[in-house]
């Protein structure tokens, strides 16, 4: 399943080789993007049959009561926080770090990242020029599968700091063409104990 989830996730995140020619640069894309950056929220399940309504000046479907994605693990109310970077690093790579604090009734647990990510790459096996737009894939059970990508709940902390590269396998970002990644759902998912897997923080904002 390890070996199935590796190959998998290199063939989507690779980009080509140096030893190829380098291709042209798309027109329509930014200057520089190179850092997302996003806190984290206690996650709630979606609302499948609505029989309330959110007050105020936009009414829109609600379902109540509320339901946490994950009854095991929370943020302490009082010192609870977690953020969620991606950025390009040198080599070039992608690097990606969770830091949260202040989880209450998670210690001993896994937590891994998740998210959904589409591609949009000038490495095409049709050679087209304009370059091709991979489907949205669910990348949370991939990621799940390698160790990397994870971290341990020790004393209400939990971080990860790796690169795709480190995390998958050497060469899996390489230099020499364009990759635009759009990163979607994402957040960090409980692996292991009650009610596994759960997708206990996504990311979000919190309005007081």
């Amino acid at each position: 399943m390890r070996r199935a989830a590796l190959t998998i996730l290199a063939a989507v995140l690779s980009i080509g080789s140096t030893a190829g020619p380098a291709l042209a640069q798309r027109a329509g894309e930014p200057k520089k993007a190179g850092k997302l950056q996003l806190s984290l929220v206690r996650n709630y399940n979606d609302c499948t049959a609505p029989n309330d309504t959110s007050a105020g000046t936009i009414s829109l479907p609600a379902c109540h009561p509320l339901v946490p994605a994950d009854t095991v693990c929370s943020f302490d109310a009082a010192k609870g926080q977690g953020t969620l970077t991606a950025s390009v690093s040198k080599g070039p790579d992608l690097k990606v770090q969770a830091k949260v604090a202040g989880i209450a009734g998670c210690d001993g647990q896994t937590l891994c990242l998740s998210a959904s990510i589409k591609l949009t790459t000038n490495a095409c096996t049709s050679g087209d020029a304009a370059g091709c737009t991979t489907q949205a894939l669910d990348f949370t059970a991939i990621l799940a599968g390698l160790p990397k990508f994870c971290c341990t709940v020790t004393g209400g902390k939990c971080k990860i700091n790796t690169t795709a590269n480190a995390a998958v396998a050497a060469g899996t970002i390489v230099a020499g063409q364009q990759l635009n990644v759009n990163i979607g759902n994402c957040g960090l998912q409980r692996t292991t104990g009650t009610g596994a897997p759960a997708k206990t923080f996504a990311c979000g904002l919190l309005i007081p």
